[in-house]
């Protein structure tokens, strides 16, 4: 019973986020038509060895991997039974990477479930990503080992103006 209810509680957090996310693409694309912004829907499966860094696969909108490490300076923090924390995250795709800064909360250990919502970093995409700006949204379970996560991304990310295809 309680796992039908942690499950149900992950689906309803992941329905919420997704509207919330809809609703936000709806108020963007309302301030810029002629924006080169792009809806995200993907999975994620990460997995740690430290449980301070973990690598993983990126799959749907966004395909390739990914690197996220907590900032340890402060420490991850608890609240309650579960963990506040910031970190950053590298998403690497065969057009080019992109960094994020996220926070999140989530509860450590098997089954655990988790949210972070984390900003792209203008400064520090290569390829396509150069200059991108946006958001992503992450709702995840930890698996039964809890050395790993499952996780449903949303978000927006907006590609820069490429000025080099003007003929000046």
């Amino acid at each position: 019973m309680r796992k039908r209810r942690l499950f149900s509680w992950f689906v309803l957090s992941c329905i919420t986020i997704a509207g919330a996310n809809l609703a936000l693409n709806a108020l963007a694309d309302d301030d810029d038509d002629d924006s080169d912004c792009q809806t995200i829907n993907a999975f994620l499966v990460s997995t740690t060895e430290d449980g301070v860094t973990t690598e993983g696969v990126i799959t749907g909108d966004l395909e390739g991997t990914t690197m996220f490490a907590i900032d340890l300076d402060p420490p991850p923090s608890p609240v309650g039974n579960s963990l506040a924390y910031t970190g950053s995250l590298t998403i690497t795709t065969e057009d080019g990477s992109f960094t994020t800064n996220g926070t999140g909360v989530f509860e450590p250990g098997p089954g655990g479930l988790g949210t972070q919502f984390d900003r792209l970093d203008p400064e520090q995409g290569t390829g396509i990503y150069a200059g991108a700006t946006g958001e992503l949204f992450f709702n995840f379970r930890t698996n039964d080992a809890g050395d790993g996560f499952a996780s449903v991304v949303t978000g927006t990310i907006c590609l820069a103006d490429d000025d080099d295809d003007d003929d000046d």
